[in-house]
């Protein structure tokens, strides 16, 4: 089977990318227990992607301090999207 060339797989990560994102601003990052992980509770999520950052999402403080950046994707098999 051929790589798609017209653009759909940059689009369906990046759509994915936003579903993540917004699901974890829904739930504060619990269902992976972010909020432990950084013992912190209102943690923000944020999408950044784009060709001049490795990130594909910054989580945030409930000030706005960027904690970490996160590229959602496997790079063990390949970068494709997790979801």
């Amino acid at each position: 089977m051929p790589f798609n060339t017209d653009g759909g797989s940059h689009r369906d990560g990046v759509s994915n990318e936003k579903k993540i994102v917004a699901h974890l601003n829904a739930c504060n990052g619990k269902s992976l227990k972010l909020h432990e992980l950084f013992g912190q509770e209102d943690l923000k999520f944020v999408q950044v992607g784009g060709s001049k950052s490795v990130s594909d999402m910054d989580i945030l403080s409930s000030t706005g301090e960027k904690l970490c950046g996160v590229s959602i994707k496997n790079h063990k098999q390949g970068s494709y999207d997790y979801v």
